[in-house]
């Protein structure tokens, strides 16, 4: 409908136009009967002039119409470039002392993912009532993130102090269970009121191999940024 009425409008203009200058080409040739000899050039360029105005006017008014008709529409991704996020979703087996680096859209380095240990030791149970105990034993991944920024973890990992490295930081994982990923996950986030865009790192171990000192850990990375934000991951 509103294609229709764009082509239209300026239609009927156009017509307008004509039929006004049909009207006044009329008035014209009676009038010219009429006036004074010495004064017909001056009316008539007068007249003449404000007709012309008229017509570039209505031509001017179509011509721009018919451009916005033919204007190609532009792809959306095209239009807002800096508000669409960029995901990194994936699952990677670690053995001891191997690491993954997470990298950005653009292949910069963002954390690295050390695994450090796989050990039996106590942790918070994944379930809570008046007779469950305070910890259980159970197998234990214990991983490094190096970023330098403080990371965030669930209720059901712990915190270490094994790094000799001021920017890695360890924790004790056990795998995850009944689907929590809040209580067995590590996060890292910043809003755009801190860091001027905003990401989101999730990171939770699925599988513990106590034989083959393996661990299966499930990574998650969300980045919606600023198109001027400097060093970012986009």
């Amino acid at each position: 409908m509103k294609k229709l009425l764009r082509f239209l409008i300026p239609l009927i203009a156009t017509g307008t136009m004509a039929a006004l200058y049909l009207f006044f080409e009329v008035r014209i040739l009676q009038l010219l009967s009429t006036w004074p000899k010495e004064t017909q050039p001056q009316n008539l360029l007068r007249i003449t002039l404000g007709l012309a105005s008229l017509l570039i006017i209505g031509l001017s008014y179509w011509i721009l119409e018919l451009k916005g008709q033919y204007k190609p529409d532009m792809p959306v991704n095209h239009l807002v470039p800096s508000i669409m996020p960029w995901k990194y979703h994936d699952k990677i087996s670690l053995s001891i002392g191997s690491y993954h680096d997470v990298l950005t859209k653009h292949g910069q380095p963002f954390i690295r993912i050390t695994l450090k240990d796989i050990s039996r030791k106590k942790m918070p149970p994944p379930y809570e009532s008046d007779r469950t105990p305070v910890e259980i034993e159970t197998d234990v991944a214990t991983v490094g993130f190096s970023h330098g920024f403080m990371l965030t973890h669930g209720l059901r990992i712990k915190k270490v102090k094994t790094s000799p490295f001021f920017d890695e930081y360890c924790y004790d994982m056990s795998k995850i269970e009944n689907d929590e990923e809040d209580q067995y996950s590590i996060y890292l986030f910043r809003t755009e009121h801190v860091s001027d865009g905003e990401f989101f790192f999730r990171c939770f171990v699925d599988h513990i191999n106590p034989a083959s000192k393996v661990a299966e850990l499930n990574i998650y990375f969300l980045w919606t940024n600023d198109s001027n934000q400097e060093n970012s991951p986009d």
